[in-house]
Formats: structure tokens, C-alpha cells, sequence
């Protein structure tokens, strides 16, 4: 894909998501602070809760950040004024939670190169409760189950200390509700078309249109665009939305990719973990689609095995190369991040933030993990 055109004095994406995780950590650890104390005088297990939620917050910030860079957009001025943070702080929190419970439901026990939630909760069970007749992996599920919840009071409480409208404040937690709405139902899609035993490339394209567009892209610019006031019928707004979808498909496209090629240490979590669930990607659906009887047999024996081998894996990617499946998927992100720019000028007419847009889905394409 040709370099984008992009104003020399417009910061990049990588740029503007370094220069905001420097804006929010401050509020991050303010907040988390302000509720470690208080659960301090509880007990030691609301505590624990705390500093593991605290510890959990980090990562790329993408949707804090794209909230910010919406209410920029539309509000017509750069600020990081404290009302803004506070309401990117709600994004953050709330991504956290989306990602235990991810981690719970996939079973993973590497995020960011650490431990996962439950993972760290079976090693405090092992340690603190070695007399206990339950369950490890009961408890540390569950405690991860309730660390995500308080997320969604966590979210009123930010909100409510903002001096946005009330008018504001309703609108933004009513969009907010909506997109989590959707992203459950995705959830939802993906789990229960995992049980089928080949996906199918529709499929896959409905789960991450509600699973990740909606609440990786247009979830978060949208959060901006209503703070600054825009109402969700305004023109600008639906063509956010179509942005938003495309580029959100080719995000989790390329996430797909990354979870085949990268690897543990530079991905931050495990590869190869679509491959062993069976999970519903792009990649295999076309391999499916295109694979010859051998190549189809030997998908059908490793595609949802737990028990698959490093060679069985590695003839897998042979296998997605030879059959066509990897660029097939890789067209698919440049159509879809092509057609996504078609949708710039019907969001903004300031170039300056038409740049960084871009600078977001080259961003999308180019990215390592």
C-alpha cells in the first residue's frame, strides 16, 4: 500500500498514542490510588483486587486515545483538559475489564508478556490456601470475573466527576452501553460459531464487525464526537461509523495475522492460541475453502486441537501460504483500509486531523503486535 500523504507537521499515530499514554498514566494511577486506599479499609482482598487492576492497565491505549482524537475532531481544538482524560479513563478501565474477561473465556495465561488475571489468582490460590477443598481454577475465575464488574461502577463514578453536562454525561454512558452491548453479542457469536466445526468467511466478518470494529474504532471516536456534542444522527457521525467499521475489520484482520506469524515475546500473549481453540479467522476459512483434499484432512486433525505439536503449527502456516489463505487476508486489510479513507472528508475537512487518521490505519497495516 502506497505511503499515506500525510501533512509533515501532523503527528503519527505511534506519536499521538506515545504523547497521550504520558497524558493518561497520571490519571490512571490517581484513580487507582484514590481506590486502593479505599478498599484498604475493607480488607486485604479488595486490596489485592485493586493493585492487580492497577498493575493490569497498560498496552497500546488505542481506545482511550482514538476517544480523545474524536473529541478533538470534533470539538475543533487540541486539549488535554482534565474532563477529556477523565472520560478516555472510563475507555481504558473498561478495556481492561473486556480483556480479563477474554482471557478467562479463551483460557489464556499470558497477556503482555505476564501472567493473565486468573492465572495470577491459581498461583495466590496454590500459595495462601494450600488447606482449601475448592477449586484453583474456580476461584481464580471467579475473582478475575469480579475484578472485570467493577469496571462498569468504576465507569459511572469517572464520569459522574467530569463537568460535562448531565445531557453530555447521559449520552456519552448511553453510546458507551451500546457499543459494550454489541461487543457481548459478538462475544457471544464467537464462542457459540466456535462450536461449528469448520467457520465460514461470513461468519467470521459478522463476529468482528460486532466484536472488534464497533468497539475498537467507532466505539471510541464516537465517545469523543458525542462529548464534544455531535449527535449520533449528524452527517459527520454516520460516515464515522463507516470508517470505523472498515478499519476495524482490518485491525482484527491483521490481529489474526499477528497470532500466526509473531511470536510470544513480541505479541505479548500466545501465538498459535487461534490455531488450538479453533478460533473463527479469516485465514482459516479461506484455508478451508481452498485446501485440497490432504491439505483439508490434516486442517480438519489440528484446527481446535489442544494437543497440536510445534511441527503440526508450524505446517499449518505452510499450509495458509500454499493455499492462498495469507494473501487473501492480506488483500482484504488494504481494500478495506482503501475504501476506509474514502470516508475522511465526510468526518472532518481539517486535514490536520484527516492526517492522523490515516496515520491510524497505515498504523493498522504496519503494526507488529
Amino acid at each position: 500500500m502506497a505511503p499515506s500523504k500525510n501533512n509533515q507537521n501532523t503527528l503519527s499515530a505511534q506519536d499521538y498514542l506515545k504523547e497521550y499514554i504520558s497524558n493518561i498514566s497520571p490519571y490512571i494511577d490517581t484513580f487507582f490510588s484514590q481506590q486502593k486506599k479505599e478498599a484498604a479499609g475493607i480488607s486485604e482482598v479488595s486490596e489485592d483486587l485493586i493493585e492487580r487492576y492497577h498493575n493490569f492497565m497498560g498496552g497500546k491505549h488505542l481506545r482511550g486515545g482514538l476517544t480523545k482524537l474524536g473529541y478533538e475532531i470534533f470539538s475543533g481544538y487540541k486539549t488535554n483538559n482534565e474532563d477529556i482524560m477523565k472520560a478516555s479513563l472510563v475507555v481504558e478501565i473498561i478495556h481492561g475489564f473486556l480483556l480479563m474477561h477474554d482471557d478467562f473465556m479463551d483460557r489464556d495465561s499470558v497477556r503482555r508478556g505476564k501472567p493473565t488475571i486468573h492465572a495470577q489468582y491459581e498461583k495466590l490460590f496454590e500459595k495462601k490456601y494450600t488447606h482449601s477443598k475448592h477449586d484453583k481454577k474456580l476461584y481464580a475465575n471467579s475473582m478475575e470475573v469480579l475484578m472485570g464488574d467493577l469496571a462498569l461502577f468504576f465507569s459511572n463514578l469517572i464520569i459522574n466527576e467530569t463537568n460535562f453536562e448531565d445531557k453530555i454525561k447521559l449520552k456519552f454512558l448511553t453510546v458507551l452501553s451500546d457499543i459494550i452491548i454489541k461487543t457481548i453479542y459478538g462475544q457471544a457469536m464467537d464462542i457459540s460459531y466456535e462450536q461449528e466445526e469448520i467457520p465460514t468467511e461470513k461468519k467470521v466478518m459478522e463476529i468482528h464487525k460486532y466484536k472488534t470494529a464497533y468497539y475498537t474504532i467507532i466505539g471510541p471516536l464516537s465517545y469523543g464526537a458525542v462529548l464534544a456534542g455531535i449527535n449520533v444522527q449528524d452527517k459527520r457521525s454516520k460516515a464515522l461509523e463507516k470508517f470505523g467499521q472498515l478499519a476495524g475489520l482490518a485491525f482484527q484482520l491483521k490481529d489474526d495475522e499477528l497470532g500466526m506469524l509473531s511470536n510470544q515475546e513480541k505479541l505479548g500473549k500466545p501465538i498459535y492460541s487461534d490455531l488450538k481453540q479453533g478460533k473463527n479467522t479469516l485465514l482459516f476459512a479461506k484455508a478451508f475453502e481452498k485446501a485440497d483434499k490432504t491439505q483439508y484432512d490434516f486442517l480438519r486433525r489440528v484446527f481446535g486441537n489442544k494437543n497440536a505439536t510445534v511441527a503440526d503449527m508450524e505446517k499449518v502456516n505452510d499450509v495458509l501460504v500454499r493455499t492462498g489463505a495469507y494473501d487473501y487476508s492480506s488483500k482484504k486489510i488494504n481494500e478495506l483500509v482503501c475504501e476506509s479513507k474514502r470516508y475522511l472528508p465526510e468526518i472532518t475537512k481539517d486535514e490536520h486531523y484527516q492526517g492522523i487518521l490515516e496515520s491510524f490505519l497505515d498504523y493498522i497495516i504496519n503494526r507488529e503486535k
